[in-house]
């Protein structure tokens, strides 16, 4: 049987991995790097959309749950990270002054606490896949009248614990609760977004923009410097940027191009993979 596409989703997949990887391309303006730097949310809230419309419904166990996307996403991490590992191992013999990776930097890489970078987009949308599973069966639910009010709650709590800690963290605490914490944001946000009425979206974005502004007179336009992990500044701009995608093709049905359509949908379907072997090759 034939799974039913979703356009919308599909496209948003498609303009984040582009941006991913039009910013690994060495961008020389400093500029054109900030602007792209929603990519990560977009991506991140394509994945927190997927489980709302098609998964949140299921009577899963959580169990089942965390096995399921294990297999989906953690499992395929390792393995990229082995056929790394294995390249880097080979290449240490075959090139001059070219070192083995050390003991430290395999452990590292396998529990996405360093060492090979750009697998740990794996580890965030599976953790932040968990906290969407949890919020949606324990905490929230569609019969709950004060659903916007726990997601804008957890976002303030999580906005206020990155705040506090980032400067005395760890890296390995950075990596592996902070910023798979501050991105947990995007993805609870999506998993209410479907069933907001369309003022309050508008009123959202005015919001967003509103406080955009605010953080561009104190800051200036760098919300990159504050993506690791994902402070106020990032957080708004990439929801900002991302809720105006997701506004713009809300209603997007399919596309008139069969050739776009096709490239679009696997570019969507094998989003991760794509992800990182073009940015694999280019470090």
């Amino acid at each position: 049987m034939i799974k039913r596409r979703d356009s919308q989703i599909d496209i948003m997949r498609f303009v984040a991995v582009s941006l991913i990887i039009y910013a690994h391309t060495r961008i020389s303006s400093t500029v054109l790097f900030n602007i792209r730097t929603f990519d990560v949310v977009l991506i991140v809230f394509a994945s927190g959309l997927t489980f709302s419309r098609f998964q949140a419904k299921k009577s899963t166990s959580l169990l089942t749950y965390i096995k399921l996307r294990s297999k989906r996403l953690l499992i395929p991490a390792w393995s990229i990270a082995s056929l790394y590992l294995i390249l880097l191992f080979i290449g240490s013999f075959i090139i001059d002054d070219f070192k083995s990776p050390s003991t430290l930097f395999i452990i590292n890489s396998f529990s996405f606490s360093g060492g090979i970078g750009y697998i740990w987009i794996f580890y965030i949308i599976f953790t932040g896949s968990i906290v969407n599973y949890i919020m949606n069966h324990f905490i929230i639910n569609k019969k709950n009248n004060h659903r916007i009010l726990i997601v804008a709650l957890y976002c303030v709590i999580v906005i206020i614990i990155i705040q506090f800690t980032n400067n005395i963290a760890s890296i390995y605490f950075n990596n592996l609760f902070l910023v798979p914490l501050g991105f947990s944001i995007i993805q609870v946000i999506a998993l209410v977004v479907d069933g907001v009425n369309l003022k309050f979206r508008y009123t959202m974005i005015i919001l967003l923009i509103v406080l955009f502004g605010y953080s561009y007179i104190n800051l200036g336009f760098q919300p990159d410097n504050y993506k690791y992990p994902p402070r106020s500044q990032y957080l708004i701009y990439g929801t900002l940027m991302t809720l105006g995608i997701y506004s713009l093709t809300l209603n997007k049905k399919g596309f008139n191009n069969k050739y776009i359509s096709k490239l679009i949908q696997y570019i969507s379907i094998n989003s991760l993979q794509i992800y990182f072997y073009p940015v694999s090759y280019t470090h």
